[in-house]
């Protein structure tokens, strides 16, 4: 008897929520006017007669090449730029004397107020040799690098870089 009192409540229960569903939808136009939209769409688009739409053509890999070529004819390079915009310049300086304990130190700019070095790009150091070398990547745009000795100002010297883009300078002492 139990049993049958759950299920009888639960049926009420059910009866009840699929009520207020029904209520609701058919406040809002959901039961009654779907059926006639439909019918009236369906009148509406029996007379037209529509065309299948053609898929979009993708271009192949041969079209995609001609494009590519073509893109590059058109550009235009301005006179003075380079693809590169950094080369490897070679640095080879030399002693009269064997250097010990030399510091080198190699800049790309000279400030012309102060007439002082800047932008240092390398700074190396020399425990005992005739020699300096090595191997510096330098932007397109410096011609000339300037190296300084031991942090003397007074030792400064402007190099050319060569067009071979190599930086050599013979230090008499």
């Amino acid at each position: 008897m139990k049993n049958m009192r759950v299920s009888f409540s639960e049926m009420i229960f059910d009866l009840i929520v699929m009520s207020l569903i029904v209520m609701i939808l058919m406040s809002c136009g959901g039961v009654g006017e779907q059926a006639e939209t439909v019918n009236a769409t369906s009148n509406i688009s029996s007379g037209i007669t529509a065309s299948p739409t053609p898929a979009p053509t993708e271009p192949n890999q041969e079209q995609i090449e001609e494009m590519a070529v073509e893109s590059i004819l058109i550009v235009e390079v301005y006179r003075g730029f380079e693809f590169d915009n950094q080369r490897n310049v070679a640095i080879d300086l030399q002693f009269s004397d064997v250097q010990k304990d030399h510091d080198i130190a190699i800049y790309t700019d000279l400030d012309q107020d102060t007439k002082t070095p800047v932008n240092l790009i390398e700074q190396g150091h020399i425990t005992s040799s005739h020699r300096y070398r090595g191997m510096l990547s330098v932007a397109n745009e410096f011609n000339t690098l300037y190296i300084m000795r031991n942090e003397q100002l007074s030792s400064l010297v402007a190099i050319p870089i060569s067009q071979s883009n190599t930086l050599s300078y013979y230090f008499e002492e």
